[in-house]
């Protein structure tokens, strides 16, 4: 029997689940265990103010503006040496029933993406460690 840190690092899974943020409900998500950076919740309009230590923007799904402090940001290459810098911020969500604290996204307009919402390698590690250790992995080819 493998660990499961050894099993997500070597093995990219895609599973799609729903799940529920503060101040804008359940929301579909994918998860993608070969994504190492934070997760990414869909936003448009990302305006950073306060002295970068806010940000607002669109929660394009619920078509609802959203101000939420600034936790940390980062650096992102998304192709042809382009880099994009993000803003982090944290929710309180709800998955399978249990309740997480201070999660982590960073704030990207995902319109061209399948869900809102993309949660990576962190938040299986998250749920590893939770006293939850009840955890469903569904595989497709």
């Amino acid at each position: 029997m493998i660990s499961f840190k050894t099993y997500f690092e070597s093995n990219v899974l895609k599973l799609y689940e729903t799940i529920y943020l503060e101040n804008l409900g359940e929301l579909k998500a994918m998860s993608d265990s070969g994504n190492s950076a934070y997760n990414v919740l869909d936003g448009r309009d990302i305006e950073i103010f306060g002295n970068g230590k806010k940000v607002k923007f669109l929660s394009t799904e619920r078509n609802l503006p959203v101000e939420k402090d600034i936790v940390d940001t980062i650096k992102i290459h998304i192709g042809s040496n382009v880099n994009e810098d993000r803003p982090v911020v944290s929710f309180n969500i709800k998955f399978k029933g249990n309740e997480y604290k201070n999660i982590k996204f960073s704030i990207a307009d995902r319109s061209g993406n399948e869900t809102p919402i993309l949660l990576g390698r962190e938040f299986f590690e998250t749920l590893k460690n939770s006293s939850n250790k009840e955890v469903f992995i569904k595989t497709t080819d």
